[in-house]
């Protein structure tokens, strides 16, 4: 049986979504978006730049959060569209991949294996590791990476935040695994990022699949669908 709470929250989303098909224009109000902090900082900006250029009027508030927070989120209804790991399961939720993307070995460009463009796990089995703490899905992805190659990380730290992963990196603290995106973006002459491989090469590189998501019980509003069609726009250029 429902809590009082929950069929308050129930009636409450009821309305909301009454109000939005009585309101329903695409120039105007507003969207929530949830996304991983990985994607937020190398993806979604474009995104909400292309946005804010046909729909200026439109408020976007950006969540950053891991995925089973905007997933819970999208369920009450406090957020519109989750950008998120993939895969979800999820009641009432739909999930599309939009992409998906190598994580790169990034380490100090001074390190004795930078002069090497593919490394394997071997090569990188003494070797400290840097991780984002294990709420993040990065961290997941990693991991999951090793255990299926029977290969244990030396984790030496767990950070909040990617940026200062990188930074710990540049200072010879160990080495890590981040995104293709974030790599691409980093200029610094002090850190490399190489391929990374299974000793069998069995495998390949590791990967990780970046979707959206939402719930499937909202009334989607036309700023929601332009939304929508920006980011699968986007899909189609990865």
């Amino acid at each position: 049986m429902l809590c009082i709470k929950e069929r308050a929250d129930q009636i409450l989303r009821l309305l909301d979504d009454t109000k939005a098909r009585m309101i329903d224009d695409p120039q105007t109000g507003r969207l929530t978006i949830g996304a991983i902090p990985t994607i937020a900082l190398y993806f979604l900006s474009q995104i909400l730049r292309r946005f804010a250029m046909d729909s200026p009027n439109v408020q976007i508030e950006v969540v950053e959060e891991p995925t089973t927070s905007s997933i819970k989120r999208c369920a009450d209804g406090s957020v519109d569209l989750a950008l998120l790991a993939l895969p979800i399961q999820a009641d009432q939720f739909h999930a599309e991949m939009l992409f998906r993307e190598e994580l790169k070995v990034v380490m100090a460009a001074s390190h004795p294996l930078a002069s090497r463009e593919r490394l394997s796990l071997t090569d990188i089995q003494n070797e400290p590791f840097v991780l984002l703490n294990e709420a993040h899905c990065l961290t997941q992805d990693t991991l999951s990476f090793c255990t299926r190659h029977t290969f244990v990380p030396i984790v030496t730290a767990e950070i909040h935040q990617l940026l200062t992963v990188q930074e710990l990196v540049r200072l010879g603290q160990g080495i890590s695994l981040i995104l293709e995106m974030a790599a691409r973006m980093d200029h610094h002459p002090e850190r490399v990022y190489r391929t990374l491989i299974s000793d069998d090469d069995s495998e390949g590189p590791p990967m990780r699949t970046v979707g959206m998501g939402w719930n499937t019980m909202r009334f989607q509003t036309k700023r929601f669908q332009r939304l929508l069609a920006l980011l699968r726009s986007e899909r189609e250029l990865h």
